[in-house]
């Protein structure tokens, strides 16, 4: 029967991949940052905070709240950068979250039995020192976020319009440190109101290759170099 190295190698690598991840250690806790070091404790106004740590190999968290369906954009709000009318720091609810390590990150946000168009803005750092305004750009910086390393990422949003019943959901790795999410609604077509949010976040720690891995995959090229090598008279006799 003829060998399929190909096929051998690919079987194997799934085999070392399949490997069960069981749930890391992971917290949330409702209320604002306390002040730290070197910090006054104000700044954002954080409504819960989420510490993911996935030395176990995945760690997940959730939260229901409520928001302003226009807290994400309003349209009576002036524009940002991007042309987006501005959001409300106090009708958006703030996350911070916490990553013990690297990993693939998972975020979504859902209305929760609400008419929510969800609406959500990511950036690295945690700002928890000075005071705030009561608009925020939500596809920069806010101008008055004055936190070192505070940066921008992405921002994710199912409107602006009318409720669809959509997610927003965000995939991407991150590296350990401190996140800002601000979450709210992106509703242009009804009067501002409270509407429930549904906010969860996945963190799943890269699988690493075994060695054994490359050993077996470096054993194979061997092989299989070595029988290119083979003269056509050697297969033939």
């Amino acid at each position: 029967m003829k060998l399929s190295y190909t096929k051998a190698l690919k079987g194997f690598c799934l085999l070392a991949l399949a490997t069960a991840q069981s749930a890391g250690a992971s917290t949330t806790i409702a209320g604002d940052l306390p002040a730290r070091a070197g910090e006054d404790g104000q700044g954002i106004a954080y409504n819960f905070q989420m510490l993911l740590d996935t030395s176990d190999g995945s760690s997940s968290e959730s939260w229901n709240g409520v928001l302003g369906s226009k807290a994400w954009s309003d349209p009576s709000n002036v524009s940002g950068n991007l042309g987006i009318p501005l959001g409300w720091t106090h009708t958006s609810n703030w996350a911070y979250i916490s990553l013990a390590a690297a990993a693939n990150v998972t975020i979504n946000l859902a209305a929760n039995a609400s008419d929510l168009v969800p609406a959500f803005t990511l950036w690295r750092g945690a700002d928890n020192s000075g005071g705030n305004f009561h608009t925020y750009q939500q596809d920069a910086v806010p101008l008055w976020i004055d936190a070192a390393g505070f940066d921008f990422i992405r921002y994710v949003t199912t409107g602006p319009g009318p409720y669809s019943g959509q997610n927003a959901a965000l995939s991407l790795f991150l590296n350990a440190g401190e996140y800002t999410v601000a979450i709210g609604g992106n509703d242009t077509t009804t009067a501002g109101h409270q509407a429930a949010y549904s906010f969860s976040v996945t963190a799943v720690a890269p699988v690493p290759l075994p060695g054994a891995v490359y050993l077996f995959g470096s054993a194979l090229l061997g092989l299989v170099g070595g029988r290119r090598s083979w003269p056509t008279s050697a297969i033939s006799n």
